[in-house]
């Protein structure tokens, strides 16, 4: 294999080049195939963390990349995408499910081997686990590419003029080979999108360098945080993603938190390696187009699933959420999987085994047949017979007493002089006249004793000494007199 300027082998650039000959001339002019082999010489040396290497087939044949199998016009038959030499790191493989190889056809539908992994095992291989095959249809998504400007329209774009840009979306890779046909765009790198009947996994493939790209959560953010979403829900992330509504790094921290339960800024810092501000700018950009909510209390936003979805898809997630048996296949059936119809039971049979609760309706409906008799109706409530109420005993009545004979006055006792009541001076009804309340007896000690002290205070202070009169102004203890011959005596 010959090496062309980097390193880089020759005939892997011609196939990238020969995509880029699908552009109009006008387009992609000499001044845009310049570019565009800088861009393949720059994409070459980035060299990303890898996980494993990736070896592609087309119809059973062995392809150099996936640029040679996108040449192909038009591109049919059956496709195989195959990953050998993986990396046996633990933490490696956390956000991104181990599988041997997919094949399918041009249009989606295929197969996947997976392996089972478990992450927050201490032995998260099982050595004893030979794959297990899970139907699936497989979309790409474009990440990274080259998209063919001439000098005029690079002059156009600095003058401010809007330049027509291509309309991406998730791309099967018959439907992918003909929008590179028709616009001339290079891919360097792209997500291959695997939705099983459960959930979605996603290979993000570097076409330039052949390898499986790690994501870069691993090893950096917790895998306890991690929530798996349905078929259905990744479908309507991955179809906003591609449409390039959002700018790129809002939109590769809405993938992260699509899969948590709640991101912090932090968080997010440490996966993307960028700063505070730029995180918090980012996800408060999510929460102003209505795509997550933030959380005051702890400074987390949290992802809102269903507002990728539309009000039909919303209805059918919600019925295969609330059905006991799980979640309805993602994939349509084929018209001979798709079971028969069976026999509706009579009214008699369903009145007497009713379920406890309501089972869903199926994703897929039967033909409606006759229409059941409608069930009894239920039987009137008997009337309940009224309880007379327990009568209380009535107490007797009190006994009469029997009337007393008229007393006879004694005339000795008629004969003593009745002695007058006397009534309180008042108003007649007036209440009587309160006491005085009695006072306790005066303390005459004590008020003599205050009264000396009293006489004390008010007499002018003498000399201990001498007994003499002193001047009240006077602070001194002794009196003049007694002062001096105090002197008089220490000479």
């Amino acid at each position: 294999m010959n090496a062309g300027k980097g390193g880089a082998p020759s005939n892997q650039l011609d196939h990238f080049i020969l995509i880029s000959s699908n552009a109009p001339p006008e387009i992609h002019d000499v001044f845009s195939q310049k570019n565009l082999k800088q861009a393949l010489m720059d994409a070459y040396s980035r060299r990303l963390p890898a996980i494993a290497r990736v070896r592609l087939e087309h119809n059973g044949a062995p392809q150099e990349n996936l640029a040679q199998i996108l040449a192909t016009s038009p591109l049919t038959g059956k496709l195989g995408v195959v990953f050998h030499q993986p990396t046996m790191q633990k933490e490696a493989w956390e956000y991104t499910t181990p599988a041997a190889a997919i094949a399918f056809d041009a249009r989606g539908p295929g197969k996947i081997i997976t392996f089972h992994y478990d992450p927050r095992a201490i032995t998260p291989w099982d050595l004893n686990d030979r794959g297990a095959e899970e139907p699936c249809v497989v979309r790409v998504n474009v990440r990274e590419g080259f998209i063919p400007r001439s000098i005029k329209q690079e002059q156009m774009a600095l003058r401010g003029t809007p330049l027509p840009v291509p309309k991406f979306e998730i791309f099967s890779m018959a439907e992918l080979a003909a929008f590179i046909r028709r616009t001339g765009i290079v891919p360097f790198r792209v997500s291959l999108l695997v939705y099983t009947t459960k959930t979605r996994y996603l290979y993000d493939v570097d076409l330039v360098n052949n390898i499986l790209v790690r994501d870069p959560r691993s090893g950096k953010l917790p895998i306890t945080g991690r929530q798996t979403r349905s078929a259905r829900l990744f479908h309507g992330l991955d179809r906003y993603v591609a449409k390039r509504e959002i700018p790129p790094v809002p939109g590769k921290i809405l993938e992260m938190l699509f899969e948590s339960d709640n991101l912090h800024p932090m968080d997010v810092t440490s996966v993307l390696g960028i700063s505070e501000e730029l995180a918090t700018a980012s996800l408060h950009t999510l929460v102003d187009r209505s795509l997550a909510i933030y959380n005051r209390g702890d400074n987390t936003y949290s992802p809102l699933p269903r507002a990728f979805l539309t009000e039909a898809e919303a209805m059918i997630e919600t019925r295969e959420e609330s059905s006991p048996t799980g979640a309805e296949p993602a994939l349509a059936p084929t018209p001979e999987e798709v079971p028969e119809p069976e026999e509706e039971p009579a009214a008699e049979e369903v009145a007497e085994t009713v379920p406890s609760a309501p089972v869903p309706m199926p994703l897929l409906a039967a033909p409606i047949a006759e229409p059941p008799s409608p069930p009894p109706p239920p039987p009137e409530p008997t009337p309940m017979k009224s309880v007379p109420e327990p009568e209380l005993p009535v107490p007797p009545p009190p006994p009469i007493a029997p009337p007393s004979t008229p007393q006879v006055p004694d005339p000795e006792v008629a004969a003593l002089p009745v002695q007058e009541e006397t009534k309180p001076a008042g108003p007649t009804g007036a209440f009587p006249p309160v006491a005085p309340p009695v006072s306790a007896p005066e303390n005459t000690a004590a008020r003599e004793e205050v009264r000396r002290l009293l006489a004390m205070l008010e007499s002018k202070p003498t000399c201990p000494a001498c007994n003499r009169e002193m001047d009240p102004t006077d602070e001194e203890i002794l009196c003049p007199e007694c002062r001096k011959e105090m002197a008089s005596m220490a000479l």
